[in-house]
Parts: structure tokens; sequence; C-alpha cells
């Protein structure tokens, strides 16, 4: 991956994090808080961006904690 590629790709998932926090401020009534709560997940998570099972096992675990 070239640092073009990968610097639009953060780029682009740092944009995704924020659209999901302000929609999660927008809709606090109704899905925000789980929008919120996956957002947050994604920026704890971001340091493991490169290593895909531990980042989808994390967001596995947020999402089934906001499901259950």
């Amino acid at each position: 991956m070239d640092a073009v590629s990968s610097k639009r790709t953060s780029l682009s998932y740092w944009l995704i994090v924020a659209a999901l926090i302000l929609l999660g401020y927008v809709t606090g009534f109704s899905i925000g808080p789980f929008l919120w709560f996956i957002a947050v997940g994604m920026i704890v998570l971001s340091p493991f961006r490169s290593k895909p099972r531990v980042f989808r096992s994390g967001i596995g675990l947020f999402a089934g904690f906001l499901i259950g």
C-alpha cells in the first residue's frame, strides 16, 4: 500500500468516526447512543486497524455488548 492510499484510507476512517459521533449526538434519543459507542470503539481500536483479527474482534465485542 503506497503512502497516498494509506493517507486516504486513514482520512476516510476518521471521517467515518466523526460522522458516527455526529449522528450519535444528533439522534441521541433513538439510535444515537449505539452509534456513539461504536465510534468510541473505533477510536479505542484505531491502533489495531492494521491487525484485522484484533480489530474485528474488538468491534464485535462492542457491538455484542450493545446488542446484549
